[in-house]
């Protein structure tokens, strides 16, 4: 594989990693606006307006954030692979390294 090829490859997975980003977010958006004005929530017992429209908007911001991670680390893992780096010692030293984290914060 020549140096030509693996940049068009990086670059693609970059391009294409960054419109999953933006169409994700920009599918949270209309989907977390429709939800406000087909007004669901008057089913749900959650309060008044202003506070469902702060919960839709918290609750988008966190699946934004979420989704952009986890695109970011598939486009992480594509790249790597697309190197020819084995992927599946990156994904296990980052998951031992979650769960020592995790038990690192415990009380």
């Amino acid at each position: 594989m020549g140096l030509f090829e693996s940049l068009l490859k990086l670059l693609t997975i970059w391009f294409v990693t960054g419109l999953a980003i933006r169409i994700s977010r920009r599918l949270i958006d209309y989907f977390s606006v429709a939800r406000e004005v087909l007004d669901i929530g008057d089913f749900l017992t959650m309060g008044d307006s202003q506070r469902r429209q702060i919960r839709t908007s918290t609750i988008a911001a966190a699946i934004k954030g979420f989704v952009t991670i986890l695109i970011i680390i598939i486009g992480c893992l594509t790249a790597l692979a697309a190197l020819g780096l084995p992927t599946a010692s990156v994904v296990a030293i980052g998951s031992l390294a979650g769960l020592a984290i995790t038990f690192g914060s415990q009380n």
